[in-house]
């Protein structure tokens, strides 16, 4: 691994760290209050920038591209159908949010009916399906991309998640209660395994 990789590997913990930190409730308070940007108008400058952010990533991290192990045509094909696995759990796990919401082009709910807490579909067997499939793409995307540049993706994606899952279960146990730390204790973070996480 060189600096170039480390640089990459900075980058995206930087890049991460700006996503958590805009999400962060009184960072978003401030700007929708003080600064009088309404919920859609925030939502949607955070999400042009959380893309254009990533394809500058993406396109920095092509030049750098170096292999770890030999590719074949089976790790490709299987690549393939992890991120199909993962993208396919995307797609199911997002039925429980309201999309127009995430994306900005609604304002953010106050009806009840829609802030309750979603303990059905995947979220019986996991809390959070939606990190559990972006883990699966990334893992998909270093089958079908052998290199250090997934590696570190997928690593650094990994250890983020970890830290977005603490700020956001901290949001949930205010927002819930003793319902979330009852659901926090019976369900997986993120695998469907037996030890609590």
């Amino acid at each position: 691994m060189e600096t170039k990789h480390l640089i990459l590997a900075l980058v995206l913990s930087i890049y991460y760290f700006i996503h958590s930190f805009f999400l962060h409730p009184p960072i978003k308070s401030f700007f929708i209050k003080r600064l009088y940007f309404n919920f859609k108008v925030y939502r949607l400058t955070f999400n042009l920038f959380a893309i254009i952010g990533l394809v500058f990533i993406f396109l920095y991290s092509k030049q750098i591209s170096e292999p770890i192990w030999f590719n074949s045509v089976f790790l490709k094909v299987t690549g393939i159908l992890v991120i199909l696995v993962g993208v396919f759990l995307t797609y199911k796990s997002f039925k429980n949010y309201n999309i127009k919401e995430f994306i900005g082009i609604t304002a953010e709910s106050t009806d009840t009916l829609q802030n309750n807490l979603v303990v059905t579909g995947y979220h019986k067997y996991v809390r959070h399906p939606v990190y559990t499939a972006t883990i699966i793409i990334f893992i998909g995307y270093l089958l079908y991309y052998p290199n250090y540049t997934s590696l570190i993706l997928l690593v650094v994606t990994f250890l983020y998640l970890q830290v977005g899952i603490y700020l956001e279960e901290k949001k949930l146990i205010k927002k819930f209660g003793k319902s979330y730390e009852n659901y926090k204790n019976s369900v997986p973070k993120l695998f469907p395994v037996s030890y609590k996480n």
